[in-house]
């Protein structure tokens, strides 16, 4: 999923950049042929302008449409993830778990030994603050849901600010992928990601 964003992204760039290209060559035209205060010449910029701001609409709406897509899917995968099985054994182990005493190592191997099952790691995330034991590292659901919206509002931002240059620091991270690097790891071990990309 992570790397078909950073695809939409890579090619919403390039296509801009192809798009801007054209309409800096066309005006450079229009500049070196037509005299700046004649009629021609406010037509032919008006012209220039308008096909490059549709042309850059367009794209905008194209890339929308393919990270709505690809945010649908991390929905639907978070789903899944949220209401998968726990099974008979775990949920055993799990109540006994609560009547033992703990230490930080036997939390820490058991949020291991549950990392790809969502509710087994909550519940054992919960057994841990009951017991005092720390367990920071452990994402809840709500956590997965605002990054998926923080992943929507940088495509967004993305789409309608990228000029090609000068580019706000935020900017710069969602076009370079880092973010969604970041954000893949965090996903990685419920959605089992290598098995979707």
């Amino acid at each position: 999923m992570f790397e078909k964003l950073k695809s939409i992204i890579a090619n919403f760039i390039e296509q801009y950049n192809t798009i801007k290209k054209t309409f800096d060559d066309r005006v450079a035209v229009i500049n070196s042929d037509y005299r700046k205060d004649g009629g021609v010449y406010i037509n032919e910029m008006k012209s220039a302008k308008d096909t490059f701001e549709h042309g850059v609409q367009a794209l905008r709406d194209s890339s929308f449409e393919q990270v709505r897509t690809v945010i649908q899917e991390m929905n639907s995968a978070l789903q899944q993830m949220v209401t998968s099985d726990v099974s008979p054994n775990i949920v055993a182990e799990l109540e006994l778990l609560k009547t033992v005493n703990l230490t930080q190592y036997e939390v820490d191997n058991f949020l291991k030994k549950y990392a790809t099952n969502y509710l087994a790691t909550k519940s054992m995330k919960e057994i841990a603050q009951e017991k005092k034991l720390e367990t920071d590292r452990v994402m809840c659901a709500d956590d997965f849901k605002e990054m998926i919206q923080e992943v929507w509002d940088d495509c967004q931002m993305l789409f309608n600010t990228y000029t090609g240059k000068n580019q706000s620091y935020r900017c710069e991270l969602v076009v370079k992928g880092a973010k969604f690097d970041r954000f893949k790891e965090q996903f990685k071990t419920f959605l089992q990601l290598e098995d979707k990309e």
